[in-house]
């Protein structure tokens, strides 16, 4: 027993201390770019109009677009901007904690403890950008605000099909189309999603469940508002490589390739020691959601995988942003540590043990999962934008360039560059081409002419 527990509440101390940097630099996050963009449209126009025009003329995501329009979020001193990551990242944690009650069937509040902070050193390690993800507006309202709302999808589904109860189908259809206005990439998981669990369901039932049938449905309409809006049209125009289906698929095998060859190592350690510590617990894995065919699930996660990185190479002829791989990469993870799951279940009711280690083949994979820690990764990388002042220097250099604008009287500014530049929270700058977009931006909200560094 004494292992056990300190098997798992290692587990809780090195989640709790790859969680916390995050949540301690986020009052030096700062807004730039599309942020101040937003913020100006929406300004100018009013919310309403704002949003005709970013779908006639940008994109078709209704629900990013509108919030982003939100002026109070993009207002000087931004405590309500700072306070953004703080909230994203502890509602991640309680999503994660909720769907694993759901999923393992289990009222153990420790577990799922354990889970979720398993869950989360996974995740932020290897996250492909923090900045874009948690620190930069527009891309945590694009896609981390999806993340979390696609748990949530997840979650009230599950209780439908567990229920059968209208409530929940009222909620999941909200969420369908909350998820599917937010990014093109989450639109096409939970058209993948609702598509896949309809024919398992018809597959199992010999009938139709109207239900998802309807919801399924909803989602096809929403993400045809979404594709074929008139600014998805207008930029999709301005990538030459678009709809090439052989280079399309060549690209995408590499990019997966690539990223699994960095994001598997880890993973698999830690889900190795996880699943050593679930058989030496010999929790019962009795949930219905867990009663499936491991392979079924596999090729599921890894048609999600194809098309979170085909997606992109089709649409616009080129990588996925590294924001879009973080939806990629979450949605990829909840899918690995499902499988396990499904695969824990199915040796369960074999009266089976998946595996087991000795003691030193335990220690050793902890001495790798270390070694991974110790390398460089994302919760080194914002203990050290902290501990060595980085983040605050950033901080203090926009706030006086801020205090400099509003002291300066003439119509063109000129403001010092960055020095610090905290790889955790720093997204964009200005630069010194006042022609440049972020700098037209970033004069119509400070009220000048021109803006630039020198």
């Amino acid at each position: 027993m004494d292992r056990i527990i300190k098997t798992e509440w290692w587990i809780v101390l090195i989640g709790f201390l790859s969680i916390l940097p995050f949540l301690l630099i986020s009052i030096y996050a700062n807004p730039s770019a599309d942020d101040i963009f937003y913020h100006n449209i929406g300004h100018l126009r009013g919310f309403v109009e704002a949003q005709v025009f970013w779908y006639h003329n940008w994109s078709g995501r209704y629900i990013s677009t509108a919030i982003l329009s939100i002026q109070s979020l993009v207002e000087n001193p931004y405590y309500i901007y700072k306070s953004i990551p703080i909230f994203l990242l502890i509602v991640l944690l309680y999503s994660i904690y909720r769907i694993s009650f759901l999923v393992l069937g289990s009222t153990n509040k420790r577990e799922c403890l354990v889970f979720m902070f398993l869950f989360m050193v996974v995740y932020l390690i290897q996250i492909p950008t923090v900045a874009e993800g948690f620190y930069w507006l527009a891309g945590a309202i694009t896609y981390q605000l999806s993340n979390i709302l696609f748990i949530w999808l997840i979650y009230f589904l599950l209780k439908l099909i567990q229920t059968n109860v209208l409530k929940y189908f009222i909620l999941t259809l909200f969420l369908i189309a909350i998820v599917v206005g937010t990014n093109e990439t989450a639109m096409v998981f939970v058209d993948l999603l609702l598509l896949v669990t309809l024919i398992f369901h018809y597959n199992r039932d010999q009938k139709i469940n109207y239900f998802l049938l309807s919801l399924f449905v909803v989602a096809l309409v929403c993400s045809a508002i979404v594709y074929f809006s008139p600014g998805n049209v207008i930029r999709a125009s301005s990538y030459p490589n678009k709809r090439k289906i052989i280079y399309a698929l060549l690209k995408t095998v590499n990019g997966i390739a690539t990223y699994l060859a960095i994001w598997m190592p880890f993973m698999v350690l830690s889900s190795l020691v996880y699943i050593n510590y679930l058989n030496k617990k010999k929790i019962k894995f009795e949930s219905q959601f867990l009663k499936t065919n491991p392979v079924g699930i596999v090729l599921v996660i890894c048609c999600l995988l194809f098309m979170g990185f085909f997606t992109s190479y089709w649409s616009i002829g080129g990588a996925p942003q590294l924001r879009t791989l973080n939806t990629v990469y979450f949605v990829f993870l909840l899918g690995f540590m499902y499988s396990i799951f499904v695969l824990l279940a199915k040796f369960n009711d074999a009266n089976r043990v998946l595996f087991s280690f000795s003691k030193e083949v335990k220690y050793f994979l902890v001495l790798l999962i270390f070694l991974q820690l110790g390398k460089k990764n994302n919760v080194k990388l914002a203990y050290k934008d902290l501990l060595s002042g980085t983040a605050s220097h950033f901080d203090r250099e926009l706030k006086n360039r801020y205090q400099l604008i509003q002291n300066n009287v003439e119509a063109n500014c000129k403001v010092p560059k960055l020095n610090s530049r905290p790889i955790t929270i720093f997204a964009h700058d200005i630069t010194a081409n006042p022609n440049e977009w972020k700098n037209q931006a970033y004069s119509i909200y400070f009220g000048k002419k021109t803006i630039v560094t020198d």
